[in-house]
């Protein structure tokens, strides 16, 4: 952008801006958009579901009955026609599945939970990222100031050691050594300079700016003392860090999951129901050889899997096992988190 050659950052506007460019937190709310929409998905299977169905039916004859009355004459009766149309429309509600529903419905909603708290911790992480950015700017560019200057003041030293040189007063070797220091302070400088140009990309690629462009931020020299203990320190990551709260999440997700799973173990009831229409014609409105053109039925049916070969078994012992799993995973961020903070009060201090 044109604009991007004369702007000057500071941190919070770097901050702001590396939010709002970045992909994988634009991502992250379009997970928090798809857990909700999976969420509002689960809550429509408490409710009943409707459906409607429109047939034909051509037979190869009609269906006819021989009926005999009084006095032995038999007379024919249309059973079914020939041609059929049908229009039905239906209902079905679950009654009881064996906690699935629930249990799917609480799943989903800690993976809302999952994913809102992923988006603050991605969010946190664009922080620390531009941050990180900002700052190493500012210690390649002061790196570079000191690695100038050492060129200026070892070049006026060469020069110092020629002129000794020429009128006798110091060996040849005093005059080798002062341009070697030279010519590596120069190489110095050089990869200070580099190092400076790749802080300024890593920080527009950041940013989602031309990779090139140029870039110039606002120095910052203010002093903050870092007064707290380690222990408080821990007991604040114990406390705040998001990891932690994913993993208690995941955890439950687990636990959920491991109850679902028992499901199986138990019937599951619906309740149905069905109003039917049967015609001869397209508008189903009876016709010759339809007994009874409108009816309709419920049923609650049972239905229970009572032997899957040790299916629902085998399954429930996964979920305990995907459980025990999540726990030591928890278990596990918290033994990392708790070395991260002693590795950043080290540093800081």
């Amino acid at each position: 952008l044109a604009e991007d050659t004369t702007l000057t950052f500071n941190l919070i506007q770097t901050i702001e801006d590396a939010i709002e460019a970045n992909l994988s937190l634009k991502q992250s709310r379009e997970e928090v958009n798809a857990a909700m929409a999976t969420k509002k998905a689960r809550t429509t299977n408490f409710l009943p579901t409707l459906s409607a169905l429109y047939g034909y039916i051509r037979r190869d004859e009609p269906t006819i009955q021989k009926l005999v009355g009084q006095g032995g004459q038999q007379t024919n009766v249309l059973i079914n026609p020939e041609e059929e149309y049908n229009f039905i429309t239906s209902f079905s509600q679950p009654i009881f599945t064996g906690f699935a529903l629930i249990n799917q419905y609480k799943i989903a909603s800690l993976g809302l939970d999952v994913a809102e708290i992923s988006e603050k911790l991605t969010r946190q992480d664009v922080i620390l990222d531009a941050k990180n950015a900002y700052f190493s700017i500012l210690k390649s560019q002061k790196l570079m100031t000191v690695a100038e200057d050492t060129v200026k003041q070892v070049a006026a030293q060469k020069e110092v050691a020629e002129n000794m040189y020429q009128v006798g007063m110091s060996p040849l070797n005093d005059l080798r050594q002062s341009q070697v220091q030279l010519a590596n302070d120069k190489q110095r400088f050089i990869t200070a300079q580099n190092n400076l140009e790749i802080s300024k990309s890593q920080f527009n690629t950041l940013l989602r700016r031309s990779v090139n462009a140029p870039v110039t931020i606002v120095d910052i020299l203010d002093y903050a003392p870092f007064e707290h203990d380690i222990n408080y320190c821990l007991t604040q990551a114990d406390q705040n860090r998001l990891e932690l709260q994913v993993a208690d999440l995941e955890v439950e997700i687990a636990e959920k999951d491991y109850q679902l799973s028992k499901g199986n173990y138990f019937p599951s009831i619906d309740l149905n129901g069905n109003f039917t229409r049967r015609g001869t014609e397209w508008d189903v409105d009876g016709g010759e050889g339809i007994g009874d053109k409108k009816f309709w039925d419920i049923r609650a049916t049972a239905t229970w899997d009572f032997w899957q070969w040790g299916r629902t078994r085998y399954g429930v012992k996964e979920k305990l096992s995907r459980r025990a799993q999540a726990k030591y995973r928890k278990e596990n961020i918290f033994d990392n988190i708790e070395l991260e903070v002693k590795q950043a009060f080290l540093r800081t201090k």
